[in-house]
């Protein structure tokens, strides 16, 4: 009988006994047996129920003296004596479940109290596991971290020494390229010398742009001496341009300035240029080329498949070969032409950069009254500032070819030469005039002013 229900049943049933045997027994010492009822109550009931019962005894011990075969018998002096033993025994039994059910709810909270912290002490182990193997885990990260820091700082270290290397390399480099850039400056401007503003009786202006950015020289070529006749100009143009073409252009004024002032003839300096760059030609190399010897009145012109030199008077004409010829590099067969060149004439050198290039829509750069109005300008070099700005609303700013232009303009009144005087035999190359020093490097290089 573990249920509430079950004792309280027992309980009564034993009092309901002891109510019998009195009845069946004809009376006797039943009352003090009352009392088991509320003993069985308090042992497992609470003090409610077992006070419940103690009542019911003491009712059934005042009640059985006057059932049975005794009930109309006086009272007697057990009678008093059960009832009180009913009530003793039923507080006793009270106070017995009172004691027990406060020490069952103590135990009760004890146990609770006892599972909590059990609970909490499981909670605490997991915790404290966790906290473990995150601590582990921690000092496994820190133990990496550690051995990349070591690693990282490792790197550092190799990667400071070279970056000290490289900046070391740079700076040497640095120092190198400015050397490179001052001799490759220099080589340009031995190679294209920067012309007077005159030579001779001859006014000239001169203006060259290379394709390749940054360089001074490309594929055009001019040059220019003082003879004992004259003023000699050379214009070309090696195939190509930019860069490629230097060597070509440079092989032809190397062998220009060696034998032009020893040659009197222009056809036969164009057939010794042709000969003296032999060497350097490759199979489908050539170079356009136009020889101009001035003297009083006229110009001498060799052209080997190079644009016809304008003419700025009253008119501007292209003075157009009487024979075409190929470049030199290709067996040339020039013819030397004679144009009358009086003073306030001007004559335009130049190459395939002004001839051929085009706007946007590819139409070619006209050479038409507005590139006459500019030859006629103040001066040559003003002149050729106003053809630029008419190339350049052209074409734009940039050229994909190089440019070369030089404008001469005899004076108007020649200088008089000294007649020869009789003597020993003048030297076989005179000597040539002091050239003025290279003027710096520009995308427009021009001659001093005069």
């Amino acid at each position: 009988m573990r249920s509430h229900w079950g004792w309280l049943l027992a309980a009564v049933l034993a009092e309901a006994l002891v109510a019998v045997a009195h009845v069946l027994l004809g009376g006797g010492a039943f009352g003090a047996l009352l009392v088991v009822g509320p003993l069985l109550a308090a042992y497992r009931l609470t003090t409610g129920t077992t006070a419940a019962v103690a009542g019911l005894a003491v009712l059934l011990a005042a009640a059985l003296p006057f059932s049975g075969a005794e009930a109309t018998q006086p009272a007697r002096a057990e009678y008093v004596n059960d009832v009180l033993a009913a009530a003793i025994g039923g507080l006793s039994a009270t106070l017995v479940a009172r004691a027990r059910t406060r020490s069952q709810h103590a135990e009760d909270r004890t146990r609770r109290g006892y599972a909590r912290m059990r609970r909490t002490h499981a909670r605490t182990r997991r915790a404290y596991a966790r906290t473990r193997a995150a601590y582990a885990s921690t000092r496994h990260a820190l133990l990496r971290t550690r051995r990349v820091l070591a690693h990282v700082q490792r790197v550092h270290a190799r990667t400071k020494h070279a970056c000290d290397a490289a900046q070391r390399a740079h700076r040497e480099a640095i120092r190198a390229l400015a050397r490179m850039t001052r001799i490759a400056q220099v080589s340009q401007q031995a190679i294209v010398r920067p012309l007077p503003s005159a030579i001779g009786d001859l006014t000239l202006a001169v203006r060259t742009r290379s394709a390749t950015e940054h360089a001074l020289i490309g594929g055009d070529l001019h040059d220019a001496i003082l003879t004992p006749t004259g003023p000699r100009l050379i214009v070309g143009d090696a195939k190509g341009h930019g860069l490629d073409a230097v060597r070509l252009s440079a092989a032809v004024l190397a062998a220009f300035r060696q034998t032009a002032a020893d040659e009197p003839d222009l056809v036969r300096l164009a057939h010794t240029l042709d000969a003296r760059i032999a060497a350097e030609l490759g199979p489908e190399d050539f170079v356009t080329l136009l020889l101009a010897d001035f003297a009083p009145g006229e110009v001498r012109l060799v052209n080997c498949g190079h644009p016809p030199p304008l003419r700025a008077g009253r008119h501007l004409e292209a003075l157009e070969p009487p024979s075409a010829s190929t470049p030199l590099g290709l067996a040339p067969a020039p013819e030397l032409q004679r144009v009358a060149l009086a003073p306030g004439q001007r004559l335009l050198l130049y190459t395939d950069g002004l001839a051929e290039a085009r706007d946007a829509r590819g139409d070619l750069f006209p050479l038409d009254h507005q590139v006459h109005a500019a030859l006629r300008g103040p001066t040559p070099d003003a002149s050729l500032g106003r053809l630029l700005g008419l190339l350049a609303a052209h074409a734009g700013p940039t050229s994909a070819d190089d440019l070369t232009l030089v404008l001469a303009e005899p004076a108007a009144q020649p200088a008089a030469r000294p007649a020869p005087q009789p003597g020993p035999a003048a030297p076989a190359s005179p000597p040539r005039p002091r050239r003025p020093s290279p003027a710096p490097a520009a995308e427009w290089q021009r001659c001093p002013p005069a």
